[in-house]
């Protein structure tokens, strides 16, 4: 048996929008978990023996409890699917110890990120960090069209809830993310943190680093499997042909 695994229960599952759910995971005993730093993610096994990683999105301070928010993905291959209808409170799984590549380098004086739907997952423990810090930024989130309001009550109940703005996707009500303006004029010592569908973050990094931001100064996290455009960003006419 693998002694990195250790064995957590479902303390509570919260519908976050129609198709994502954060879970509460905790130590059978109430014993303190591993520490994890800020962006951080853990494998987590699954019914079936599926092994999925998610991020953690609560506070790095906590000890008590890991956080991780799923998207259910239409195009599932067995792990959102199997969290979202078959894994309840007081359900166990197990889970590998805190694992970072989307760390917040300790020179940061300041930085803006960046997030789409499930992709704020990360980004909302680094939002804490930065804000126990001291250190100014700015959380900017856009709702994937099919999940308004997703993680909201989890932000307004932050300490970085005045920090955050919010942008409903292809919404008349409200006004849409201009990259190109808050990218411009940035002291140089910004650091940049990105996570949602490739799709959607790949052209704003190659407009950071057309802007002259640097790579090290760019900090992406990725999902591990290609995730479609939303239907929004594809424009067809239908014809009918028949009565």
């Amino acid at each position: 048996m693998d002694d990195t695994l250790r064995e957590v229960i479902v303390a509570k599952k919260t519908d976050e929008a129609h198709n994502m759910a954060s879970f509460e995971l905790v130590d059978p005993t109430g014993a303190e978990l591993p520490a994890f730093s800020p962006g951080a993610h853990v494998d987590v096994t699954l019914p079936g023996g599926l092994v999925r990683q998610y991020s953690l999105c609560n506070s790095a301070t906590e000890r008590d409890r890991y956080v991780i928010g799923v998207w259910n993905d239409a195009n599932s291959r067995g792990g959102s699917k199997a969290l979202h209808t078959e894994v309840n409170v007081g359900d166990a799984l197990k889970v590998g110890l805190p694992r970072n590549r989307f760390r917040v380098p300790r020179q940061t004086k300041r930085a803006i990120l960046l997030a789409r739907g499930i992709g704020v997952t990360p980004v909302l423990s680094i939002a804490d960090h930065l804000k126990r810090e001291g250190i100014p930024f700015e959380l900017h989130y856009v709702y994937a069209i099919m999940s308004p309001g997703s993680f909201g009550e989890m932000i307004e109940k932050s300490n970085f809830a005045d920090d955050t703005k919010y942008y409903y996707e292809a919404s008349e009500l409200n006004q849409l993310l201009n990259p190109a303006a808050l990218l411009e004029d940035q002291p140089e010592d910004t650091q940049l943190f990105i996570c949602g569908v490739d799709w959607w973050q790949d052209p704003i990094i190659n407009l950071a680093e057309q802007k002259g931001w640097s790579k090290e100064r760019i900090h992406v996290e990725r999902f591990t499997a290609k995730v479609p455009p939303a239907a929004l960003d594809k424009v067809f006419e239908v014809k009918i042909a028949s009565t």
